[in-house]
Parts: C-alpha cells; sequence; structure tokens
C-alpha cells in the first residue's frame, strides 16, 4: 500500500514539475536543486541556492518529504534563508523543495528535483589504504573526495568523474581515526554522503616522481628541472640526482618550507656542452626503518638537450645537432628558436634530431631548440651562438713590388697565412686594356713570389693586380694595381758621349714612392747609382761619360724605384728594364808612313774600344794582298815577302768585331813613300 501511495506521489510531482513550463516565472531564478549532507553528528542538512529576484515576488520556499509529500516538514518566508538542518531520523528520506511566488496576480508552485543522501561505504584495506564505494550518481559533474583528522576539518584529496570507488592512500604517519565523504555537485549546491570513519596510519613509500622537464633559461642558462606534483599530501622533500659518464651522484635535496615545497630545481652555471642526465626521488617524514623516511624509488631519467652546430662559411648554412632526451614521454616535434632583434622566433620545426638553417650574410645569430613531447611538457637546449660570416680575410696582405729581373717580371706579394684564404690570382692587363688572369698561388706562406715570362720588358710596362680567392673559391679582395717601370732611351751623341732616356712612374706601393734612383754600368761593371730624382713630375735623366781612359764603349742603365716606410715598418725597391748604349771605336789612320823613315811601320790607332776580332789586310794595284794580320799590335813595314814593295798607293781593309757585337770595317788608301 505504501508503494502505491509513493508512484501516485511521483505521477503527481512529475506532471506538476513539466507542468510549470508553461507557468511564467516572473523573472525570479528560482532553485532546481536540493542538496543533503550529514553532519559528523548525524543530522542533516538541506540546503538550496539562493534565487535572484528583481520583481519581489517571493512568497516563501516549503520543504517537503516524499515520504509525507503534502505537509511540509518546514516553512521559510525569507528568501536568503536557504538550509534546514533535519535529526538523523530523516537520512533515509528523499526531499524537493517548492518555492511558491506571486505572478499575474495569481499564487505559482515552482518545484525543485528530488534529492537523497548519497549512501558512502568503506573497507580497510590495510593499515594505509581505504576503498570508499558509493552509489552510481549518473552525473557528468565531478566528484569531490574530502577527508578529515579532526570533526569538520574537511580536505579535499581528490576529484573525480563516472566512477563509484575511490582508493585513498593515506599519508598520515600514526594511527589515526580519519573521516571520509565524498561531494556531488549540482545546480548552485553540493550535495555531500554519509560519514564514514577508518583507523588508519601511512605505510607506503610516495609515488615515484615523474620528471616532466629538464632544460635551460635560454635568458641565463640556467638548466632547470621539473616535475610532477606527487598526489600524496605528505610530501617533505625530494632528491635530486645527476649522473655523468655512467656515474651517478646525489646532487642536492629539496625541502618543504611552511608546508609548502617546489617542484623544479635550479642548477645555476651549468656546464653547457655536457649531456648529463637527471633522476628524482620523493620522500615523506613517515619511517620506513628509523631513521629511514619513506622514500619512492628514483624517476625515469631525463637527459638535458646539448645542441651543437657546424657553420659552412660558403653556403651560410648551419647544421643542427642535438641529442635525444631518452625519456617514457617521446617527443613529438622540435621547434628551431633563432633570436633576432633581441626577440625570439620560431622559424621552423622538425621531429628528428638534426636540421639544416641558412642564416643571413654578417649577422649574429642565438640558436635554441625547444622540445614538446605528448603530454604537452617542453623545454629547450642550450644556446648557440653563430656569426654568419665569410671566409675570414687576412689582417696582412699586400703587393710588395713587381720589378723587372732579367728579362721577366717577378711580382711579390706579403700576406698572412687564414684558413679563409685559399690562393692569390695574379691579373695582368692586356692589350684590349682588360685584366686576365694569368697565375694562382696557393697562399699557404707569408711571402709569394709571381713569375710572368711572356713580357717584352724593353718594349713595354705591364699592369698587374694580386685577387685574393677565398676558402669557397670566391674571388674578394683586390690589392692595388702595379705598374712596372719601362726605361727607354731618348738620344745619344756619339763625339760627345751625352745619353738622354726616359722612363715612366712606378704605380702600386702602399706607402707610394719616394725616390727614383738611376744606376749605371760601365763596360758590363757593376750597377752603381749615379743620381736620384726625388719628383714624379720629370721623368728624364742626362748623363754624359766622362772618364774615357779606360771605356770600351758600352754604358748600360736601369732605374730603382725606392718606396716610403709603409703601414707595417717596411719598404720595397722595384727596377725597371735595363737598357745600354753603344759608342764606336775610335780610329785613327795614317794616309802615308816611310818605311826607313820617322814613320817606318803603317799601323791603326784604335781607341775607346773592346776589340774581340781583328785583321788588317794590305792590297796592291793589282788585287794581290801583300800583308795580313789579326794582332792589334801587329802593322806594316812595307816588305812584300822578303823584298821591299814598290813606292805607291795601297790599298787597306780593316775588320773589327768588338765585343759588343759590333762589326766595324774601313777601307782606304796609303801611300808608301820611300
Amino acid at each position: 500500500m505504501k508503494n502505491l501511495f509513493h508512484l501516485i506521489f511521483f505521477i503527481f510531482y512529475i506532471t506538476r514539475f513539466y507542468g510549470q513550463s508553461e507557468i511564467k516565472r516572473c523573472g525570479i531564478d528560482y532553485p532546481l536543486s536540493v542538496c543533503e549532507n550529514e553532519e559528523m553528528n548525524g543530522d542533516i542538512t538541506i540546503s538550496w541556492k539562493t534565487p535572484s529576484d528583481p520583481e519581489g515576488v517571493f512568497l516563501k520556499y516549503e520543504l517537503f518529504s516524499t515520504e509525507s509529500p503534502f505537509t511540509p516538514l518546514t516553512s521559510i518566508s525569507t528568501i536568503q534563508k536557504t538550509s534546514v538542518t533535519l535529526p538523523n531520523n530523516f537520512s533515509q528520506n528523499n526531499f524537493f523543495l517548492i518555492t511558491s511566488i506571486l505572478c499575474n496576480n495569481s499564487v505559482q508552485k515552482l518545484y525543485t528535483d528530488t534529492s537523497s543522501l548519497i549512501e558512502l561505504t568503506g573497507v580497510k584495506i590495510d593499515d594505509g589504504i581505504e576503498q570508499l564505494n558509493w552509489q552510481n550518481l549518473n552525473t557528468k559533474n565531478l566528484i569531490y573526495i574530502e577527508r578529515a583528522k579532526n570533526q569538520n576539518q574537511w580536505i579535499k584529496i581528490d576529484s573525480i568523474t563516472n566512477q563509484n570507488q575511490y582508493l585513498d592512500t593515506v599519508d598520515i604517519c600514526n594511527n589515526n581515526k580519519l573521516y571520509y565523504r565524498i561531494g556531488n555537485k549540482k545546480s548552485g549546491c553540493v550535495s555531500y554522503s554519509t560519514i564514514i570513519s577508518d583507523s588508519l596510519k601511512d605505510s607506503y613509500n610516495p609515488t615515484i616522481p615523474r620528471i616532466a622537464s629538464v632544460g635551460f633559461d635560454t635568458s641565463n642558462q640556467n638548466l632547470i628541472i621539473s616535475w610532477n606534483k606527487q598526489k600524496e599530501n605528505d610530501i617533505q622533500g625530494y632528491i635530486i640526482y645527476q649522473e655523468n659518464n655512467g656515474l651517478s651522484s646525489t646532487l642536492d635535496t629539496l625541502l618543504s618550507t611552511g608546508n609548502k615545497i617546489d617542484t623544479f630545481y635550479t642548477i645555476y652555471n651549468p656546464t653547457i656542452n655536457t649531456i648529463s642526465n637527471y633522476r628524482i626521488a620523493a620522500f615523506d617524514f613517515c619511517y620506513s626503518v628509523a631513521p629511514k623516511f619513506q622514500t619512492s624509488a628514483q624517476s625515469q631519467p631525463f637527459y638535458s638537450t646539448i645542441l651543437s652546430n657546424k657553420y659552412d662559411v660558403c653556403t651560410k648554412e648551419v647544421v643542427l645537432n642535438w641529442n635525444k632526451i631518452i625519456t617514457n614521454d617521446d617527443v613529438i616535434k622540435y621547434k628551431i628558436f633563432l633570436k633576432k632583434f633581441n626577440k625570439w622566433q620560431c622559424v621552423d620545426s622538425t621531429s628528428s634530431e638534426t636540421f639544416k638553417l641558412n642564416l643571413e650574410k654578417f649577422t649574429n645569430n642565438t640558436i635554441a631548440i625547444q622540445g614538446i613531447t605528448k603530454n604537452g611538457n617542453s623545454f629547450f637546449s642550450n644556446n648557440n651562438l653563430v656569426f654568419s660570416k665569410s671566409p675570414s680575410e687576412p689582417k696582412i696582405s699586400y703587393t710588395n713590388y713587381s720589378s723587372v729581373i732579367d728579362n721577366h717580371i717577378e711580382i711579390k706579394h706579403t700576406i698572412e697565412p687564414t684558413p679563409g684564404l685559399k690562393q692569390l690570382a695574379l691579373f695582368k692587363r692586356n692589350e684590349q686594356n682588360e685584366f686576365i688572369e694569368i697565375q694562382k698561388a696557393n697562399a699557404n706562406q707569408n711571402e709569394i713570389i709571381f713569375k710572368d715570362l711572356e713580357v717584352e720588358t724593353n718594349k713595354n710596362s705591364y699592369n698587374y693586380y694580386i685577387q685574393h680567392v677565398d676558402s669557397c673559391n670566391n674571388y674578394t679582395k683586390k690589392n692595388l694595381i702595379q705598374q712596372t717601370i719601362l726605361l727607354k732611351a731618348n738620344y745619344q751623341i756619339e763625339d760627345s758621349f751625352a745619353i738622354s732616356m726616359l722612363f715612366n712612374n712606378y704605380q702600386g706601393y702602399i706607402g707610394g714612392s719616394n725616390r727614383y734612383i738611376i744606376e749605371r754600368s760601365i763596360d758590363d761593371i757593376a750597377f752603381t747609382s749615379i743620381n736620384s730624382i726625388y719628383s714624379d713630375s720629370s721623368m728624364i735623366h742626362n748623363d754624359k761619360i766622362d772618364n774615357l781612359e779606360s771605356f770600351e764603349g758600352k754604358v748600360c742603365y736601369k732605374i730603382k724605384c725606392v718606396e716610403n716606410t709603409n703601414i707595417y715598418n717596411s719598404t720595397s725597391a722595384s727596377y725597371s728594364n735595363q737598357i745600354c748604349f753603344y759608342f764606336d771605336p775610335k780610329i785613327f789612320i795614317p794616309n802615308a808612313f816611310t818605311p826607313n823613315g820617322i814613320n817606318p811601320i803603317f799601323k791603326p790607332i784604335i781607341s775607346i774600344a773592346d776589340i774581340e776580332n781583328y785583321e788588317l789586310t794590305i792590297i796592291n794595284r793589282w788585287g794581290q794582298a801583300v800583308f795580313n794580320t789579326k794582332k792589334i799590335e801587329d802593322g806594316w813595314n812595307g816588305q812584300m815577302g822578303n823584298q821591299d814593295a814598290p813606292n805607291g798607293l795601297y790599298i787597306y781593309q780593316i775588320q773589327i768585331n768588338t765585343g759588343f757585337k759590333k762589326e766595324i770595317i774601313k777601307r782606304g788608301l796609303i801611300n808608301l813613300i820611300r
């Protein structure tokens, strides 16, 4: 009969509840649910949300139990009073609330749903674990698990959804009586379950911590280890371990302060280029074997990420490499960060541990790698500083001179060898006024000498420059153009032994030209300085041979240009080609001689000559040779064999080959007088 009554009331209630959707609520935000909770003394508190009533239509609340649905348990006319406490004999009842309002000049009743107390039971698994059980609440809202050491000092220890069971591993060292309840949030209030209790104490080590990340702070390069917060509320500290090259050591111990404990640890000024792995263990203040605290096992290792790079100066490309972190949290991707204008920018991402990055030329770049794990944690590698540059140029590089040496031109260059400089290339100006490359030399020593054999040093002045070839085979710095000195004859006066020469300026000294020195050689004796010119305005030199006593007819000249002391505190000298002037021998030939008189021998008198071959021939009127000698000291005594030659005219012929490869032939008549 009782069950039939409840069914009739339920049908009535559902009809009223769903029917009120047609009733205008006149702006009041009435309660839709009531919440129950059991007090420590067993009483039952019913509560609901305080409604918003801007129109002032509220009349009263009436609380009913389905066990006596037609008689209110209480009636409240104050809108702010939203709770009622009932004795514990109501713990099995179901409750609903009716809010009465005056709407459109008629009284309307607004119903909540029906609520009952959540029934919680507990089972003590062992000294340290309590299993909580409750009926299925059919809710998607969070279910709060609360625990208290003392009455009314409830602490939320967890929150779950879609479950009706929970295991609590206690964190109380001594045997204590603990109270449990669960809460279910409804519309504007929270329903709590019945309260259970058990005597429990912590007999378990803390769970193993899990490191979330080990990464560098990109602003200061400190290394930060962070880990997930433990479920246990009694964690008193963490032990940080570090392993290098297979050797593990305790790095530090982190203790709680004021019931608060950090879940990160900073290593200041770490070794940037060494890969290390780190582990964490947690401990509470309960003893496992006194005086040893209960301590968890060490966590899985987490490796620091060390970034290295190899920069290619030719391609301006940097190859980045880094190590795997080796953790259970697989990395899903790495982000490549580049610091520009003092601001980090993500420029790309990859799933591998290597990446190629092109850099702008002549820029300072700071690069770091960010790893992202599957569970959403992230960490940074150490910073790498990369200067995007071209191959390095030598600090010292200049052309000393271009100088005529014998029949070729020598170009000397001084450098300070550097890895960025591979070769020196020699360029020469051609007849079309274009510079073309003619030689290369490895730039692996301080002094490099080029020789140009394809020259006519007595006809032309030549222009050269030397250009750097870097380690990427790029042609870079051009050095000063060098122009050789060409010395040419202007005129020669035989009788006065006067000579005039002209030459061009030398170009190419980094210190500039100091002076031009005229050097002279007479008859192939060593060159000596005879004059200096300190101006580039007049490049003409006149000379006269004064000492003719031993002069054999050859005089040669060359020009030496001397550099001012340059910025490297050195000087160089460049020589012109050599030109020579040749003067003919001075030959005196008498026109008659008397064999038995004052002038008994016919003999030419020769001066200012270097005689290599000599021949004197006397021919009579019939074309017969009556005398011949190849000795310059011999003359004709007027004999034909053993007889005197008759008086009269004879023909003489003198043939001379000088030491300067010049042939001289003289013919004439000589009168023999007796």
